[in-house]
């Protein structure tokens, strides 16, 4: 039979209570204690929420990748006529991101633009351009002139 030991009920009666009960507050103690532990170790080692899919080994290639956020940082200082006619789409040719850094001219539905890679090494203007998947539109004037298709 387990040992008792003693303490004072609530109208002042002693009364006898077995030792696992009056271990219980040391329990919850250790419990809430480990608790704590466990909920603060997962600071750093925690596998944190996929801020979705990367293009180029970033999340968001026009703030991320550096040589195409200053290509847009020019556009957005362009205080000429062709200032709300700038863009910047992406898509893949020969199974590589591309971005398409245009100039597009609505009056006769054409466009100027140079085709780079992730690192920003400017491809050219490829002649039979034949992206392989439909081209995103990522970054445009916000008073812009430009009509995309889809």
């Amino acid at each position: 039979m387990p040992a008792r030991s003693n303490f004072i009920g609530t109208r002042g009666v002693k009364v006898s209570k077995p030792d696992s009960m009056a271990r219980t507050p040391m329990k919850k103690l250790i419990f809430f204690s480990l608790m704590v532990l466990v909920a603060s170790a997962c600071h750093h080692d925690c596998v944190e929420p996929d801020p979705g899919p990367r293009v180029c080994g970033v999340a968001n290639p026009a703030e991320n990748l550096p040589w195409l956020k200053t290509i847009i940082d020019d556009f957005k200082k362009d205080t000429t006529t062709l200032a709300s006619l700038h863009y910047v789409q992406q898509s893949t040719y020969h199974g590589n991101t591309v971005f398409i850094i245009g100039t597009c001219i609505p009056w006769c539905e054409l466009s100027c633009f140079s085709i780079m890679d992730c690192e920003g090494k400017d491809l050219g203007f490829p002649l039979g351009l034949d992206l392989d998947g439909p081209a995103t539109v990522i970054w445009k004037a916000e008073n812009s002139s430009c009509t995309f298709g889809s």
